[in-house]
């Protein structure tokens, strides 16, 4: 396929993980209101309506263009656990998932000539015992405010993380295999476009 994709982030995590593809892309951003999304859903319909909401908003700007978006969320004991709106709400995010398991979900969409394609992808993590004074020096250095669950697994990660169940790439928010299965549906393989 000689037509760009549309590769519908902010994230410089996704940004960077696509660049290791021949792929040609145009990074683009969605003015999609994702708080029109009720924190009702489960967590895999959540992510998955986000991703649409991003991909039908670009598709508007990008008719004739393939358009990849997804969306990311931590989901702990029944609540999301989303970019935090200031550093206390970092910390008490952090403190909530010390020492303690969570999921990491992402959805991704791709939309193309009319039709729309799903993906998600879970994975569980594990986190170590943190103190207050280590959540607040991981704040300070990191500034995760950007990040769901305000931490990034790449981000000193084995300071946070004890470990994981699943997909490592899922937890940056870009989960690979499942982007390869949506692109096989424009005929692209990852695998011939390695870099």
């Amino acid at each position: 396929m000689k037509t760009p994709i549309v590769l519908g982030t902010g994230s410089k995590r996704r940004i960077e993980l696509f660049s290791k593809f021949s792929i040609p892309f145009q990074q683009a951003t969605s003015n999609f209101d994702e708080l029109s999304i009720p924190f009702t859903l489960s967590p895999d319909d959540y992510v998955v309506a986000i991703a649409k909401g991003k991909g039908n908003a670009l598709s508007l700007k990008f008719p004739d263009f393939p358009i990849l978006t997804a969306d990311t969320t931590v989901y702990f004991q029944g609540k999301f656990y989303n970019k935090p709106n200031s550093i206390d709400e970092a910390k008490e995010m952090l403190f909530s998932l010390q020492n303690e398991e969570h999921e990491v979900w992402t959805g991704l969409s791709l939309h193309f000539q009319g039709k729309e394609w799903r993906e998600t992808e879970m994975t569980r993590v594990f986190f170590h015992p943190l103190s207050k004074k280590q959540i607040a020096r991981y704040i300070e250095v990191f500034h995760p405010l950007d990040k769901a669950g305000s931490y990034a697994i790449q981000d000193a990660s084995g300071l946070l993380v004890k470990g994981i169940e699943g997909d490592f790439y899922n937890v940056v928010g870009f989960p690979l295999h499942k982007v390869q299965i949506l692109l096989k549906k424009l005929g692209i393989d990852l695998w011939d476009h390695l870099r």
